[in-house]
């Protein structure tokens, strides 16, 4: 499956250099609902899934990625305001899981909790995976790493996959904004590009979207 990675263009530079990406833990993640799309209306609920989200911030990350790199939202969100870069990666659809959108809370009880539980760890999973209706936009799909695997790189108290583990790095698209062009960002990252479709994105003349950048003479 063809997947999209959004970074600012720092990270993004330093990813392809290094080979990697950066893997997100759930109390980090820019959304409070996280792992808390239950109805915790009931505080003994609460606890519980806060217990199980605090237990699993130091088990599990995500690799998160978008079915689609043409919303212009995501490039403002996630690339800087449009001065970053999408990475494209073609990854094993097996390591990866769709995120569902919901406009209602989901209903659990604390029966739940019981992490042994087979019937548990599968209400769980669905947890992590619902987000508010309003998140569709993204179109997400996220992959999960266990941050006590041997191949997860860890540096400064953060964890990171390598793009050995992840899939295929296929193309790097440069942001409508970036300050850099081609000629640039081919000097900086040398052999990293070798093999890699090179492109920019710019505005669409007919809809709010994204689209590759024809002109190779309009970002040299």
């Amino acid at each position: 499956m063809r997947v999209y990675h959004f970074l600012p263009l720092k990270w993004a530079i330093e990813g392809i250099q290094k080979r990697r990406l950066k893997v997100a833990r759930i109390n980090d993640l820019n959304d409070p609902f996280e792992m808390f799309s239950a109805d915790v209306g009931d505080k003994r609920l609460r606890a519980g899934l806060t217990n199980a989200r605090n237990v699993a911030h130091e088990q599990i990350g995500f690799l998160c990625f978008s079915r689609d790199w043409k919303n212009p939202v995501q490039w403002s969100h996630y690339a800087d305001g449009h001065k970053g870069v999408c990475l494209g990666f073609e990854m094993a659809d097996a390591l990866l899981e769709p995120v569902h959108y919901s406009a209602k809370r989901l209903k659990m009880v604390e029966a739940d909790f019981v992490l042994e539980e087979p019937a548990a760890k599968v209400r769980m999973t669905t947890a992590l995976f619902t987000k508010y209706v309003h998140w569709q936009y993204e179109q997400e799909m996220r992959a999960i790493v266990n941050l006590d695997a041997p191949e997860v790189i860890r540096e400064a108290g953060l964890h990171f996959d390598p793009f050995s583990e992840v899939g295929s790095l296929v193309s790097v698209m440069l942001g409508a904004r970036c300050p850099v062009g081609r000629a640039e960002i081919t000097s900086i990252l040398g052999a990293s590009l070798d093999g890699i479709s090179l492109c920019k994105a710019r505005p669409a003349f007919r809809s709010f979207e994204m689209v590759k950048q024809q002109r190779a003479s309009l970002w040299a």
